[in-house]
């Protein structure tokens, strides 16, 4: 903050605010040796006149700042000063200056005021010194001993200190030489007890507003990450006008054509006005809003590939890795694509079904389907080994299509199909399992339907069990029995074959270390280690295919030079432990890497008095002037540019600047305050 003493600041503030702000900002810049630029003045208060501002970009410490800015002259801004005619009414009479006479003195009631919103809080910390400084500078004004003047009070009445007291006075004083003696008094010691209110403390108001960005699929995104939009648009809000995310008191998204349109309600200053609101957040870039938008993908449904065989097992047991990469190669040479650009999700037997989708891909999924269902796929079958397989229970066979009625016997029989899913199926659809199995059965023999009976189904150890009598001429050898079941393809029993639903698959859970670099990781996790950590679980879930439910618990810490985090996610057994850290390993993580940020080079909140009793008529009239004034001024000083000097307050009574300076190297305390002085 920089104070300029004086009553009459309004004066300024309501007529030539905006030369004020120029003015101190350019004599900042100045006094630092900043650009203007880099002067950021945040509130211009009254009372004396109060500047309230910070310095962007600036190296130099708070004290450096301080030092420099109450250093610097600051003639733009004084220039600016009209003070008003004060008249003090209650005194009768006045003495010229030094007069001492005990003879023919009187009492008199007489009241004296002093401009300032913040009085009430210094009246409230420190009325007793207030009261004792009054007395002294009274006494001494008039030049008496402090028993001429007796029955002080002060009271804070509509913007001003009133003080109320007697004074012992020659009774030939004039009332005009009273009102001058007290015109003339500065009061220098009670003006030095004046100090702003603490900014958390200042009056509070509730405002909504309005705003827009542009884009095709904000509904598209909105569909997938509302609570994020809504979340980051609150941080972003609150990070842009310096509150804390609890003031973002709601947030309310909607889609429109061609845009994203969001109204933010926010509690902030009185002091910060509807218009510096809405010029703050139009400034704002909002560039992590802008991280989670995404066009709408080329992206196939999920889709399947059934390769017909019961001995798929021994080829995903032996050769998992090589059977993937030949089915994402020859899909993708089936479509024109790159085989990156296919995903394989999932990869079951019996028979084997390869669960996939197409990024990037213009084709409908009825055009991918066709393609891949007419290609060879030689790679794949190339893997393919089947084993040998007995069926038990079989006494004899028969020659296709032999018929008789004769010599016929009833043999218990079982066939088995292989299948990680039957039990999902049999539990689905088992009425049209038991009808296409004696169906089939039937027609491999050449028999009727009547001729296969008491058929059942059960699942066992990742088999589906046929258990079933069929009626066979009593010549049939076993081995041609065995034969024909071989030969069978059951195609109606694997027409009914479906994976269960991925969210039924069996989950397990693990824990995975993450590491990313960066010097500053500390400094971003003291200021948004829950932001960190939600980004971390969607980020993470997302990469995974998960939901956001199922990333159960994110532990982060920031080590030298770096950030490690514990993600712990539950996700199908199907998907190994090294298949996660491969995923996790490739994901980017760009959310995250958008709430990285170096320590800034940011002053504290600082102040630069100037002297003077009219300041709020600068301040009423020339608010824009003297903040420009300000900014211009301080940076001058800092050798800074002024919109690094950022004015956060401007009070009267003297005219008090709270500023502070942005990318400077001085210390706080000493420099910059001696470079403004």
């Amino acid at each position: 903050m920089r104070r300029f003493e004086g009553d009459d600041w309004d004066l300024v503030v309501d007529n030539n605010r905006r030369k004020l702000e120029d003015a101190f900002s350019r004599e900042t810049a100045a006094a630092l040796g900043v650009s203007p630029s880099q002067v950021v003045l945040l509130d211009c208060r009254v009372g004396s006149l109060l500047m309230v501002f910070k310095v962007l970009g600036c190296a130099m410490s708070d004290a450096e700042i301080t030092e420099r800015t109450e250093a610097h002259p600051y003639d733009e801004v004084h220039a600016l000063y009209r003070p008003r005619i004060r008249s003090f009414e209650g005194v009768d009479a006045a003495a010229p200056r030094g007069f001492r006479a005990d003879a023919d003195e009187v009492w008199t009631r007489s009241r004296a005021e002093f401009e300032g919103e913040d009085w009430d809080y210094v009246l409230a910390m420190r009325e007793a010194d207030l009261l004792r400084a009054f007395s002294n500078g009274t006494a001494e004004a008039f030049g008496v001993d402090e028993d001429h003047v007796r029955d002080v009070s002060a009271r804070y009445v509509a913007g001003n200190l009133h003080f109320d007291f007697e004074l012992r006075r020659p009774a030939a004083l004039t009332k005009a030489d009273v009102n001058a003696r007290l015109k003339e008094c500065a009061y220098a010691a009670v003006w030095a007890l004046y100090e702003p209110r603490p900014l958390e403390e200042e009056k509070k108001v509730v405002t909504t507003h309005g705003l827009g960005f542009e884009g095709e699929d904000w509904d598209y995104v909105l569909e997938r990450r509302r609570t994020e939009v809504k979340d980051v648009l609150a941080v972003e809000t609150a990070r842009a006008l310096g509150l804390e995310r609890e003031d973002v008191l709601e947030v309310e998204v909607d889609a429109v054509p061609r845009s994203l349109i969001a109204f933010v309600t926010v509690r902030h200053p009185s002091l910060l006005s509807d218009r510096q609101v809405e010029e703050t957040l139009a400034r704002c870039e909002y560039k992590n809003l802008w991280v989670l938008y995404e066009t709408r993908p080329l992206e196939s449904s999920v889709l399947m590939r059934r390769f017909e065989g019961d001995d798929w097992d021994l080829v995903v047991d032996n050769n998992r890795r090589k059977l993937e990469d030949a089915f994402s190669r020859e899909t993708a040479a089936a479509l024109g694509v790159s085989p990156s650009q296919v995903v394989l999700l999932d990869c079951r037997v019996g028979s084997l079904l390869m669960v996939f989708k197409v990024l990037g891909c213009a084709m409908s999924d009825a055009e991918i389907t066709e393609r891949t269902e007419a290609h060879p796929y030689d790679e794949v079958h190339a893997l393919y080994r089947p084993r040998i397989r007995s069926f038990e229970g079989v006494d004899a066979a028969a020659p296709r299509g032999f018929r008789a009625d004769a010599d016929e016997v009833w043999t218990r029989s079982r066939v088995e199909f292989e299948g990680e899913d039957w039990d999902y199926v049999l539990a689905m659809r088992e009425a049209d399992l038991l009808r296409a199995f004696s169906n089939a059965t039937a027609e491999a023999f050449g028999v009727d339907e009547d001729h296969v009976r008491d058929v059942a189904a059960r699942y066992v150890a990742g088999n589906l069990h046929f258990d079933f009598e069929l009626r066979r001429p009593a010549a049939l050898t076993e081995a041609d029995v065995n034969a024909r079941l071989k030969e069978c393809a059951y195609a109606a029993v694997w027409a009914l074959y479906e994976p269960r639903p991925l969210e039924e698959e069996k989950k397990v859970v693990t824990t995975h270390e993450l590491g990313f670099e960066g010097e500053d990781w500390d400094y971003v996790l003291e200021r948004r280690r829950t932001e960190v950590k939600d980004v971390l679980a969607v980020e993470t879930a997302r990469a995974l295919g998960l939901g956001r439910e199922d990333v159960l618990e994110v532990e982060v810490d920031a080590v030298p030079r770096g950030l490690i985090a514990f993600v712990t996610v539950r996700h199908p057994s199907l998907l190994s432990d090294r298949q996660v850290e491969e995923t996790l390993a490739r994901c980017e993580y760009k959310n995250l890497w958008a709430l990285y940020e170096t320590r800034p080079l940011e002053s504290s909140v600082l102040m630069r008095r100037f002297e003077g009793d009219d300041w709020d008529l600068v301040v009423d009239n020339n608010r824009r002037k003297l903040e420009d004034a300000f900014s211009r001024e301080t940076a001058a000083a800092l050798g800074v540019s002024p919109s690094q000097v950022v004015l956060l307050d401007c009070r009267v009574g003297s005219l008090l600047m709270v500023f502070k300076v942005l990318g400077c190297a001085m210390s706080d305390a000493a420099e910059i305050t001696n470079g403004t002085l």
